[in-house]
């Protein structure tokens, strides 16, 4: 089975509430997603899922 390499970074372009240019990355083996309630968490997240072609809400837990 092949690997999944770890890609490099992000690059977005006002997606969501990240507005103009934006890196976010490096990404290394291990990465915490960590901020203030409003800092866009979220929304890089939802990034993320958009360009693996997965939808947000699949990945989200059914019940708690």
């Amino acid at each position: 089975m092949p690997s999944i390499q770890t890609p490099p970074g992000l690059e977005m372009e006002n997606f969501k509430s990240y507005k103009g240019h934006q890196l976010v990355g490096p990404f290394k083996d291990f990465t915490a997603i960590i901020g203030p309630n409003g800092a866009g968490k979220s929304n890089l997240m939802d990034a993320i899922s958009f360009v693996l072609g997965v939808r947000t809400g699949q990945l989200r837990g059914s019940q708690l």
